[in-house]
């Protein structure tokens, strides 16, 4: 449940801007699983299925993001500072001829496929890749060490994105753990072939 709040609130920030009311975040949180149950659902609207709990979720969803749509358009887009992808759509949709526009479906519709892909996928993943550390210390603890040579170098300073370009250690451990682990339950990976690596 840690994995999957770190990285909601990390996706929302990236997507709509930073959430500062708590409540609101855990129900669209909520919401936002209801809508990923429902997907492998039996299609049946009927009360009390998961299918119409994951119905409703998606129109809470998209009727909160209408609104802050509305507010972002009542404030006037390009004085909106804003730096988070809904932005990015509606200062380029409002910028672009009429025909090659997105409408403001196209755009909620982004928004959810990109929040709905990115929080279990990466929450999953993060989990696996804890576990395979946990299994193994001698490589987590290079890690660690790692890590802390570059923090160390750069002290109170936030790490940018040249820094995390540098971490190759990190990234190998990342690659391994994705190839390692699953990360979407619903499409097992299966060997092809069998690879070599270092001729065995």
């Amino acid at each position: 449940d840690a994995a999957l709040d770190v990285t909601f609130r990390a996706i929302c920030e990236m997507l709509i801007g930073p959430q500062e009311d708590a409540h609101k975040l855990g129900q669209l949180q909520s919401d936002v699983m209801d809508v990923t149950q429902a997907m492998l659902a039996l299609p049946i609207r009927l009360p009390g299925t998961r299918f119409y709990r994951g119905l409703q979720a998606r129109k809470r969803i998209m009727d909160a993001l209408r609104q802050e749509i509305c507010m972002r358009r009542e404030n006037g887009l390009k004085l909106d500072r804003r730096d988070d992808f809904l932005q990015t759509l509606l200062l380029k949709s409002h910028m672009d001829s009429p025909e090659e526009a997105l409408t403001d479906e196209q755009i909620l519709d982004n928004i959810l496929t990109l929040i709905i892909a990115g929080q279990v996928t990466t929450a999953t993943a993060i989990t696996w890749m804890v576990k395979y550390l946990g299994d193994n210390t001698d490589l987590q603890e290079k890690l660690r060490s790692i890590q802390l040579d570059l923090a160390s170098k750069h002290h109170d300073a936030p790490l940018t994105l040249q820094h995390l370009n540098t971490m190759d250690y990190a990234y190998k451990t990342v690659k391994e753990s994705l190839r390692m682990a699953t990360i979407v339950s619903w499409f097992p990976r299966v060997a092809l072939k069998d690879c070599q690596v270092a001729g065995n």
